[in-house]
C-alpha cells in the first residue's frame, strides 16, 4: 500500500492538500508441472500447495500417478488444476492402434521429435490422429470431475508444442467458450 500527498490549488487559487492511499492487488501464480507423473511428484505438489506458495498444477491425465493426483487435488479446493497436454515422450490416452503414427512399438508417444513434428505438420492422417488424442486428453480431464482452471493448459514435453496441436487447441477451446489471449 502506498500513500501519496497532493498539494496544489483549486481553480479559485485556494490551497488544497489531498492525501491518497493507493492500493493495488497483486498476485503471484506459482504452477507445478507434471502433476500425475508419479506419487512422489504428487506428494511434492500437495506439500508445496499446503505448506508453501504453490497455487496451480498441470495434470498429466494418462501418466502413472494421475489417479493419485486427482484424489489429492480433490482434497485441495484452492489448488487450480490445468491440463498438461502430453504429445511426446509419454503415455497416450487413446489405444496405440488408434494413433499408430504418434506412438512407438512400446505404445508410448514417440521420442524422435523431429520425425514426429514432420508427420504432425505434413501428413493429414497424422494430423487426424493428433486431433483425436488432444480431444481424448480433454475428455479424460473432464472425466476427473476437476474444473479446468480458466483454460490453463501446459503443453507437450519441455514446454514445446507443435503448430498443428495449437490449431486443434484453438478449435477445442473456442468450442468450449474460452477466448484466446
Amino acid at each position: 500500500m502506498k500513500s501519496a500527498r497532493y498539494r496544489g490549488a483549486d481553480a479559485a487559487g485556494k490551497k488544497i492538500g489531498v492525501r491518497m492511499t493507493i492500493t493495488s492487488t497483486k498476485a503471484l501464480i506459482v504452477t507445478s508441472d507434471d502433476f500425475g507423473a508419479a506419487p512422489e511428484v504428487n506428494e511434492a505438489v500437495e506439500r508445496a500447495h499446503r505448506e508453501g506458495i504453490l497455487t496451480c498444477a498441470s495434470l498429466m491425465v494418462a501418466a502413472p500417478g494421475a489417479g493419485d493426483a486427482v484424489k489429492r487435488a480433490k482434497t485441495m479446493p484452492k489448488l487450480g488444476v490445468g491440463l498438461h497436454l502430453v504429445l511426446v515422450e509419454g503415455k497416450p490416452v487413446l489405444p496405440p492402434e488408434q494413433i499408430p503414427n504418434l506412438v512407438g512399438p512400446d505404445g508410448n508417444f514417440r521420442t524422435d521429435m523431429v520425425k514426429a513434428s514432420f508427420g504432425m505438420a505434413m501428413l493429414p492422417w497424422v494430423k487426424k490422429q493428433l486431433a483425436a488424442e488432444i480431444e481424448a486428453q480433454f475428455a479424460a480431464f473432464a472425466a476427473t470431475g476437476l474444473t479446468l482452471l480458466g483454460g490453463l493448459l501446459l503443453a507437450a514435453s519441455r514446454g514445446q508444442i507443435h503448430g498443428e496441436a495449437v490449431k486443434k487447441l484453438r478449435t477445442l477451446l473456442t468450442d468450449q467458450g474460452v477466448q484466446a489471449a
